[in-house]
């Protein structure tokens, strides 16, 4: 009798322990998420090479972290910033963005500016428009400039985007997955030969 009364008084306790599990917020639109984070798999090639990796990344109003990494960690490559909220156009209709501070380090080199984009074209040899794909990767277009976009149904019958054109990037969406309420990709591709990115996401986490 004294024993079950213990394994009771045990159980009672633990039970009083664990913290309670924490649903996970829906969102109605992509417009309601304040930041968001992702994970997964990115493939990047030039005109000359060709790299793939693991990335994570991390959006917010005022400030991003995108990091891509190899096996176990080996060959990391991040670009962190913080937004300015400034575009502008050149003389040729090309958009161009400015942060208030970005910084890319790769191998032992640690470099900074205020265009995310100009530091991996100059440094690396990328076209990684970091900007447009932070609003591609939920699989709406950039607000910034004119594009031409391609509806069709998902399995469960809601209009979802199939193809994106902008800012001479094609974008093709391969696959989606629901988060939070929101169907969002999973699998896209965008290219502007010869350059081209791929983006597995396995993870999102929003806010």
């Amino acid at each position: 009798m004294i024993r079950n009364s213990i394994i009771l008084v045990a159980l009672f306790l633990v039970a009083c322990s664990t913290p309670p599990k924490q649903e996970k917020k829906t969102f109605e639109s992509v417009d309601d998420i304040k930041q968001w984070s992702n994970s997964g798999r990115v493939g990047i090639r030039t005109s000359s090479d060709a790299i793939s990796g693991n990335f994570r990344w991390f959006h917010s109003d005022d400030k991003f972290e995108f990091i891509i990494s190899g096996p176990f960690g080996q060959g990391t490559t991040k670009l962190h910033g913080v937004h300015a909220h400034e575009h502008h156009q050149d003389i040729e209709g090309h958009e161009h963005h400015q942060h208030n501070s970005v910084t890319l380090e790769y191998k032992d080199v640690v470099v900074t500016g205020s265009d995310a984009e100009a530091l991996l074209a100059d440094h690396l040899g990328w076209q990684f428009p970091i900007f447009q794909i932070s609003y591609w990767v939920k699989g709406i277009k950039y607000p910034h400039s004119d594009a031409i976009e391609v509806f069709g149904n998902s399995e469960q019958g809601n209009l979802q985007l199939n193809t994106l054109i902008q800012d001479e990037w094609r974008i093709e969406y391969k696959r989606y997955q629901e988060v939070n309420g929101l169907n969002l990709p999973q699998k896209l591709q965008a290219e502007k030969p010869p350059y081209r990115v791929n983006l597995i996401i396995n993870d999102w986490e929003l806010e």
